[in-house]
């Protein structure tokens, strides 16, 4: 708790779950590994990512790789990774055109969006 405190402050809008900080200082990869497999399942309707080849906050190898789990359960055009065209296709410079995106893929189906 102190750890997550000084690095995040005490005035922070999310929530931590401690107990992964633990698992990682810990070296608990059993642990690590039960709680981070969010992408093995079959989708039942679209699942739309998007991200960018060069982000160096969230790897793009986690939607490439998720996107092909998705595939080999059956998901075929269920599922999808949208690319990010700017250069560098790094997290904050695709912001924009991540809200462009994301506009797009739901604004056919909202009201007055």
């Amino acid at each position: 708790d102190a750890l997550l405190k000084s690095l995040l402050g005490s005035d922070v809008d999310v929530v931590f779950m401690p107990t992964l900080l633990d698992a990682y200082l810990a070296d608990d990869r059993a642990l690590l590994a039960s709680v981070s497999h969010v992408d093995d399942w079959l989708p039942g309707i679209p699942v739309r990512m998007f991200h960018g080849r060069d982000d160096r906050t969230v790897s793009f190898f986690n939607s490439s790789n998720t996107l092909q789990k998705m595939w080999d359960k059956g998901a075929g055009s269920l599922a999808s990774v949208t690319q990010c065209t700017v250069v560098p296709a790094d997290h904050i410079p695709c912001v924009p055109q991540y809200w462009q995106f994301l506009i797009d893929t739901l604004g056919p189906v909202t009201k007055d969006l």
